[in-house]
């Protein structure tokens, strides 16, 4: 059994827990009703219980959510104990408009054995807690009738529209009968501490609502004679008079306590009736020093946090066991970062392998991946390696269709539907596959049939080889998805995610291997360039260039360029169109551009040359077969690319090997292939670096053909049995690293 396995298990059970939790937790808060606090039926008993008396006595308290422990512990019992008939919060019962923070005040409210009505204050408001209000509660303004008083309960919070509530004021108000009338309004709407003291405009209702509807508010207290005003948020007691209203600040019901003189522990007694009106603090004499407070606060907070927040406190539980799961593994878990150079591979370097190669692009449709892959099986079929491939299924055969199990295609893209996206989960195909009994499986794609290679590597315990052939996020523009998306972070975790799973990767250049382990890969990698027909060119009669020539209506003195590749927006041709446009202008002498290659892009391409006035010095070639692409070669004078997507330029060695210096934007893949000034040049995307490179090459017949002999030799380095042979190395030592971890587990 391997011995990260346990490790592995608790880790990914521990996120299984926390993905469990989260979705409990947005159930709690999205779905889940259970806490209600009733607060109509208290409504109803407070108006059948005060019916038919003519003087009532009920308690006033604000901020409770300061301190909920000195609430229940000191306060509640008192005004249990006390005569009074009901209880009103002025506001800010609840610490926060949380789902955890209104069970925290449903459990303390619920020791009350009297009926009890909470006014929407800011911190009901808080974090969506208007809407748990107004679910958990009822409207956040209303009236209730008790004897011979009316109770008026506003939002001055900013959540109910203003306009609104005063209409609805004035006409209560206007019809009312009762004796006394109070209101509570959540926030102060009168200034009780001077701004020099206390510039935290947030406390008071000016905050939240505009001038003018304070104003009108006030002069609507007036007019009808309101006898008092209740509000809280602040932690103290104050009482004063304005042009006949009473205003009552209260917010001593928790525990913050300032150290002034009327900022202490209390609740409010009122008492209305015959007698008249009766409004007085309660002090609650709390006997602790301050950090006995402090102390017995946070120790409050903690079991709170416990008791009603226990699925937070088991999700940043969790968090933390994964957060220390990854830390061992990080710190205790023994890493080597340099090869193993005691892997034995003697064993497999020789041994005749059984490939099975998966890729989404082969014969008949032409690519440089599916040449590539044509290369890699001839190289090892001439090792003695028995080779089979799955690919797509097409309309047409393929001379090439020799062991290849082709999979039913689901659906196509691309202009002429060259993109095919086979049937991954076909039965067939992987009945073929456990058939050919694989020593390895090498995968050319991170989608489509690469995933099934992993999924048949995974079954057969065979490990997996990945190339890197395609500079993903190139492609953007062929994927439905927003192209940014998909470029700046999809493609590349893609990729990481993919090769991570593999048991080791070929990349064609060092950056690719760079960019790599820059995204993250921690696989084995191996750097090899595809291999190449170095010899090609040589056995090339000169008479077929010439009929090459005549075909293409070339003039005998005319120099030439060819480029080749798929006519497609991610190889950048409208730059090429554009600075040979240049070059035809600067040349003396006749200069024509073959364009080898079809795509999508042709016919925008050909209109773009006609633009530039060059589309008699441009010949569209149209896709060519592979063994008549060597001729185009021999033709040409200079090779020129443009493409930023590659990971090698497989075609810039091609043309090397046939003596072709070349002139490339210079980008990932073509960096490492194209030695500036010795084998061509690789020059900024700049149309007159580019006319500089191609002019030079052409105008100095020595340096051109310095150039020339260095390409060719260059290239030779890059032979298909070379690249067979390497590649065959690749696969004992992956084939090693297995059998060794196998035998360590």
């Amino acid at each position: 059994m391997n011995k990260k396995t346990p490790l592995r298990v608790v880790y990914y059970v521990v996120w299984s827990l926390i993905i469990l939790m989260s979705a409990f937790w947005l159930y709690l808060n999205l779905i889940d009703n259970e806490v209600r606090f009733a607060q109509a039926e208290a409504i109803s008993t407070i108006e059948h219980d005060t019916a038919d008396t003519d003087s009532i006595e009920f308690v006033v308290v604000g901020d409770v959510k300061s301190s909920v422990r000195t609430f229940a512990d000191e306060i509640l019992p008192q005004i249990n104990a006390s005569s009074a008939q009901f209880v009103v919060s002025a506001g800010n019962a609840v610490a926060g408009g949380s789902e955890e923070s209104y069970r925290q005040a449903y459990e303390v409210f619920q020791e009350l054995r009297l009926p009890y009505v909470l006014s929407f204050g800011e911190n009901e408001a808080t974090a969506f807690g208007s809407m748990r209000y107004y679910d958990k509660l009822g409207p956040h303004f209303f009236s209730l009738q008790a004897g011979p008083s009316q109770l008026i309960f506003l939002d001055l919070t900013g959540t109910t529209g203003m306009q609104w509530q005063l209409r609805w004021l004035d006409q209560l108000l206007s019809q009312s009968e009762s004796r006394f009338h109070f209101v509570f309004t959540g926030l102060p709407v009168h200034r009780v501490v001077e701004k020099g003291d206390d510039d935290h405009a947030e406390h008071y209702a000016e905050h939240s609502i505009d001038a003018q509807s304070l104003s009108t508010l006030r002069q609507l207290f007036r007019e009808h004679q309101v006898d008092a005003v209740f509000s809280a948020n602040l932690p103290l007691y104050r009482d004063f008079t304005d042009e006949g209203v009473r205003y009552v600040t209260t917010g001593g019901a928790g525990g913050l306590i300032l150290d002034q003189e009327d900022s202490y522990h209390h609740y409010v007694r009122v008492r209305s009736g015959p007698q008249g009106l009766d409004i007085e603090p309660v002090e609650v004499n709390v006997v602790e020093a301050s950090w006995q407070r402090s102390l017995g606060s946070a120790w409050s907070a903690l079991l709170t946090f416990l008791y009603v927040s226990y699925i937070r406190f088991l999700l940043i539980l969790a968090l933390l066991i994964a957060i220390g799961v990854k830390l061992y593994q990080l710190i205790f878990v023994e890493r080597n970062y340099y090869p193993d150079f005691t892997l034995d591979t003697s064993p497999y370097l020789n041994q005749r392998k059984r490939v099975l190669m998966l890729t989404n692009n082969y014969f008949p449709f032409v690519s440089g991946v599916t040449v590539s892959i044509q290369r890699l099986v001839n190289g090892l079929r001439k090792q003695g390696h028995a080779i089979s491939i799955m690919a797509p299924q097409y309309a047409q055969k393929s001379s090439h269709d020799h062991d290849v199990t082709r999979v039913r295609t689901l659906f196509a893209f691309g202009k002429n539907a060259d993109f095919r996206y086979a049937n991954i989960l076909s039965r067939s195909a992987r009945a073929a596959a456990r058939r050919f009994k694989p020593d390895l499986i090498h995968v050319h794609h991170p989608f489509g049939l690469g995933r099934l290679g992993l999924w048949v590597g995974k079954r057969l315990k065979v490990p997996v080889v990945y190339t890197y052939h395609t500079r993903l996020e190139m492609y953007a523009h062929y994927v439905p998805l927003p192209s940014r998306l998909f470029r700046n972070l999809i493609s590349h975790q893609l990729v990481k995610h993919f090769c991570n799973r593999c048991d080791g990767v070929v990349v064609p250049t060092w950056s690719v291997e760079e960019y790599l382990r820059m995204i993250g890969v921690k696989t084995r990698i191996m750097v090899q360039p595809t291999g190449i027909d170095s010899k090609a060119c040589e056995s090339l009669a000169d008479d077929k260039v010439k009929a090459l020539r005549t075909r293409y209506q070339l003039p005998t003195a005319a120099r030439v360029l060819v480029s080749v590749s798929r006519l497609g927006a991610e190889k950048n041709l409208e730059f090429l169109l554009l600075a040979f446009a240049e070059l035809v202008k600067q040349c003396d002498e006749p200069v024509y551009l073959l364009l080898v290659g079809s795509g999508p892009q042709q016919a925008e391409l050909e209109a773009l040359a006609a633009e530039y006035a060059i589309e008699s010095h441009v010949i569209f070639c149209g896709a060519v077969p592979p063994e008549e692409v060597a001729l185009h070669y021999r033709l040409a004078d200079l090779f020129v690319f443009a493409s930023k997507s590659e990971t090698q330029g497989m075609v810039i060695l091609e043309a090397m090997s046939c003596a072709l210096p070349v002139v490339a934007v210079r980008a990932s893949g073509i960096d490492d292939v194209v030695i500036n000034g010795k084998t061509g040049y690789k020059v900024p995307e700049r149309v007159d670096r580019w006319v500089g490179a191609a002019t030079m090459l052409l105008t100095d017949p020595e340096h051109y053909s310095a150039c020339a002999a260095a390409a060719r030799d260059y290239a030779a380095g890059y032979d298909i049995r070379i690249f067979a042979e390497n590649i065959n190395q690749f696969y004992a030592e992956v084939m090693a690293a297995r059998a060794a971890d196998e035998h360590k587990n």
